[in-house]
């Protein structure tokens, strides 16, 4: 059996460049499975903390009891979405060093460190 366990994962955004290709800058997100049940995220000034669920035979995966370690602190709507994107997530895909979370939205992490 797979286990996301002790990797680390890196937010890909949808739209990775503007209308001439380069590149946007930008704050990096990081999606942590610290064990086989413990989560967190790295947003811009704050981390983002829960439990997940993750079955690999038929690749669902449930984020849950998230918790932020200092809401009043300096996170844009945009990382505050993709936390709130999390709670809806159901299932994902592992291949070629990527992850992709499905939900109401599909977020995509390229592996940092598995």
């Amino acid at each position: 059996m797979v286990s996301l366990a002790q990797s680390t994962w890196e937010f890909v955004p949808a739209k990775l460049g503007d209308s001439s290709g380069r590149l946007l800058k930008g704050p990096r997100y990081y999606l942590e499975f610290v064990n086989d049940s413990i989560f967190l995220v790295q947003l811009e000034a704050t981390k983002v903390y829960g439990l997940y669920r993750y079955q690999g035979d038929n690749q669902s995966i449930t984020f849950g009891n998230i918790q932020h370690t200092n809401q009043q602190c300096c996170n844009s709507q945009f990382s505050l979405s993709l936390i709130d994107e999390l709670r809806t997530i159901q299932s994902c895909q592992l291949s070629n060093g990527h992850l992709k979370l499905h939900g109401k939205t599909d977020l995509t992490f390229k592996a940092k460190y598995i």
